[in-house]
């Protein structure tokens, strides 16, 4: 299965094109951010609603820009719902994504520095019954390495049920873990590890983890729009995920988040105005409004960095090298870059931090595909603005159309790619009636497959798709997610398909 995350995308338009003190106060947080005073919070205003009037591919953005402990821009632009026409403000919520484990791996370094757990200890000792596939066990796996993704090992169907089908207790999960496959111990991002890492954390406190987050983070740092529970954040009115429809245009995405699709890999809703207080805490050690609210200890173990990557790495602007507990090591034109990106099915945040300079961005959109891009342009226009480089306005004026341009590309491409998929003949050697039924996996659950006018629909959990045509013989391609193409193999006997292969696993009717 492919897993929309940020981690794990080529950038696109970076490769091509880059080559190359008063502050706005935001009213408390949550609050709609009022008119910039300073002349960084005017460029940055001024660069984010041009963003969105001329890149009609991107909904609404978000965007948070601080120094040191005080916030120097706040705000948005655009539509956090298009139909109904409500605009984007600085306590809008959007969907983080994979941003989340910044979060998960300071309330487990805070736990640590205050004696709860052990980040070295093997996991057997909170999880005692846990069985792992030989030779990893539970005693040679220790929180830290789930942590940092270097635990050695890898599950699908622990990550597909948490982040996609959300049918999973910790029991169940649990006893998949024991159908891991054994990876080597180097650095292998995966939600994996974060979700393995819940379990020992909801065991540890007895509470769970979203509860957790909320007590040891959001609650002290008065992150008003920022929960784990899609159902609690709901009421803030949460912005419309959008992904590019059949045209290439955005499409509102009616399957959103639940709470049980939330995920300490992946699991939390925030605002630009909360960010603003969770960077400007990073960057101050723990200290937020002249108060130490969280432990510098934690803070500075949650930061180190904790294992290097094989080799470096770039994702956009950012060459990668390191990871820490939730944060990722990098450098954006050689400034060192603390940061974690995310990106789903209509949401990408960029979330990062210059220990530096004292300074921090983050910028969240509610679209997916190539206009997702622009997340990180906005990104690091902010930190040229804050670090008066040269040429700002005339550079960044050269990338938003070279950004443009793209798009119009790259939505021809899908247009085309769209339109070659739906010409293709069946490859069905039997009847659609045939292949209709109910098929289980132990790994997965039921998977429900109809036969709609000729065609296939297929049903796991809360994820539904029309078939479309695929190459293979008794294939079909199925879009459970927006953007994501993923092929289902069946495997006829005597006249009716009897199993069916998905994700790597099978199914039998």
């Amino acid at each position: 299965m492919r897993f929309p995350d940020a981690t794990k995308r080529a950038a696109r338009l970076w490769l091509l094109i880059l080559c190359s003190t008063a502050c706005g106060t935001t009213g408390g947080p949550g609050a709609p951010a009022p008119t910039p005073t300073s002349a960084e919070a005017r460029a940055i205003d001024r660069f984010v609603h041009q963003v969105v009037a001329r890149l009609d591919d991107v909904p609404g953005i978000a965007v948070a820009v601080v120094r040191s402990d005080s916030t120097v821009y706040v705000g948005g632009a655009g539509w956090a719902d298009r139909e109904a026409r409500r605009p984007v403000t600085a306590a809008t919520p959007f969907y983080l994504a994979s941003s989340t484990k910044s979060f998960t791996g300071l309330a487990a370094s805070l736990l640590a520095a205050r004696g709860r757990l052990d980040l070295d200890a093997p996991i057997s000792r909170y999880l005692p019954e846990l069985q792992l596939p030989a030779p990893r066990s539970a005693d040679s796996v220790s929180l830290r390495q789930l942590l940092t993704h270097t635990m050695g090992l890898s599950n699908d169907a622990v990550v597909i049920r948490t982040a996609y089908t959300g049918e999973h207790t910790p029991g169940q999960l649990v006893a998949l873990l024991a159908k891991s496959e054994v990876t080597d111990r180097s650095f292998h991002y995966d939600n994996l590890g974060y979700v393995m890492a819940g379990l020992v954390l909801e065991r540890v406190t007895r509470l769970p983890w979203q509860r957790l987050l909320d007590s040891t983070i959001f609650a002290p740092l008065g992150m008003r729009h920022t929960s784990a529970y899609i159902s609690r954040a709901e009421p803030w009115q949460v912005a419309v995920p959008y992904a590019p429809g059949a045209d290439g245009a955005p499409q509102r995405l009616t399957r959103t988040k639940q709470d049980a699709t939330m995920h300490p890999a992946g699991g939390v809703v925030s605002s630009a105005a909360d960010l603003a207080r969770w960077l400007r805490v990073n960057l101050a050690n723990g200290r937020l409004d002249g108060a130490q609210v969280l432990g510098a200890a934690a803070v500075t173990e949650a930061h180190r960095l904790q294992v290097r990557l094989s080799e470096e790495r770039e994702f956009g602007p950012v060459r990668r090298f390191g990871y820490g507990l939730g944060w990722y090591w990098g450098t954006y034109e050689g400034d060192t870059l603390l940061h974690h990106f995310g990106e789903y099915a209509g949401a990408r945040a960029h979330v990062s931090f210059m220990p530096g300079h004292g300074i921090g961005v983050a910028v969240l959109v509610n679209v997916s595909g190539p206009a997702a891009d622009v997340a990180d342009l906005v990104a690091t226009y902010a930190y040229d603005v804050l670090l008066h480089k040269p040429g700002i306005e005339a550079r960044y004026d050269s990338l938003l159309a070279a950004q443009a341009v793209e798009l119009t590309r790259a939505k021809a491409k899908l247009v085309e790619r769209r339109a070659a998929i739906a010409a293709r003949p069946s490859t069905l050697t039997h009847p659609a009636a045939a292949y209709a039924g109910d098929y289980r996996s132990a790994a997965l659950g039921r998977m429900h497959v109809a036969a709609e006018r000729g065609r296939l629909r297929l049903t796991l959990g809360p994820l539904d798709a029309l078939a479309d045509t695929y190459t293979r013989p008794d294939a079909v391609r199925v879009e459970f997610t927006a953007g994501s193409g993923e092929v289902v193999q069946f495997y006829p006997s005597a006249g009716r398909a009897d199993s069916l292969r998905y994700a790597g696993y099978v199914f039998r009717r």
